[in-house]
């Protein structure tokens, strides 16, 4: 078993279990154990669509978090720590890289995976503004092609 010595947060909220993480990237969890699946965190206007996702999410052994604006999002992520982030760019009355920047400063390594029904960033400058952006999909996005790339994406962080 390995030990780390880093400095750790100490009471962070994970799927509803008190743990404490190591915060220099050594993968450590104190008090939970990881049974399957991964903590994923969607932050979609589209209410209907975000449910979609998550409970495809959900049946596929994931623990989903869902949000509907910056300000939970934010409030959120100051407790919790995810695998991945799927984060719609035209987010009403806030802004996906307010929170993708808040990600990276808790953890640099986490994906974030946006998602945008127009044509802008289709050029890939997304990727330039946003480090750990991993995918831009679009809203129709099957459900399981979604969940395919979250969990590809929480593998490799």
């Amino acid at each position: 078993m390995r030990k780390c010595e880093g400095p750790h947060l100490s009471y962070a909220q994970i799927a509803g279990f008190d743990a404490k993480l190591c915060r220099n990237g050594c993968g450590l969890l104190y008090g939970k154990i990881r049974l399957s699946g991964f903590d994923v965190l969607i932050v979609e206007n589209d209410k209907a669509l975000g449910e979609l996702w998550s409970r495809h999410l959900e049946r596929s052994g994931n623990r989903v978090v869902l949000r509907h604006d910056q300000h939970s999002a934010m409030q959120t992520l100051q407790t919790s720590l995810f695998d991945v982030v799927v984060v719609n760019v035209l987010l009403r009355g806030g802004s996906a890289f307010l929170i993708s920047d808040a990600v990276r400063a808790q953890h640099p390594d986490t994906p974030v995976i946006f998602v945008n029904n127009t044509g802008f960033f289709a050029d890939g400058s997304i990727f330039a503004l946003s480090p750990n952006a991993r995918a831009y999909v679009r809203p129709d996005t099957p459900p399981e092609d979604l969940t395919a790339m979250i969990e590809h994406f929480a593998k490799s962080a």
